[in-house]
């Protein structure tokens, strides 16, 4: 058999911290054993459409989370949600304020990668 992929290790990882099991998750999702199945047989099935979007909502999480792998998994959301909400109001807005701000950095860094990648000699402005 081969290796499970990474998409299958997030979901196998999600399924474990609920006890669950295949069909187990097949009874909660609503979503068919054998449609599901194979996700955890071949490295290259994925789940698609309705199928993914009843997967991220009933794990809490995104589809570029479960699929690849990026952004936060759900643990780390939790936890954030958790200690956010221990929070007094004035921290709350604060925090707000310090994350859009750190996003606009990061799309300013993204912007500046994309841009000398496309320039021939590397450099940048």
């Amino acid at each position: 058999m081969s290796e499970m992929s990474g998409f299958a290790r997030r979901l196998t990882d999600l399924m474990q911290a609920r006890g669950w099991d295949r069909m187990r998750l097949s009874k909660e999702t609503g979503i068919p054993y054998h449609r599901l199945s194979p996700w955890f047989m071949r490295p290259t099935a994925l789940p698609r459409g309705d199928d993914l979007d009843v997967l991220c909502t009933t794990f809490i999480t995104t589809n570029a989370w479960l699929l690849r792998g990026e952004g936060a998994s759900p643990s780390e959301t939790a936890n954030l949600l958790a200690m956010y909400d221990q929070m007094s109001p004035g921290r709350r807005q604060k925090l707000l304020e310090d994350a859009r701000d750190q996003a606009r950095l990061d799309e300013i860094d993204r912007a500046r990668s994309a841009e000398a990648a496309r320039k021939p000699d590397g450099s940048t402005p």
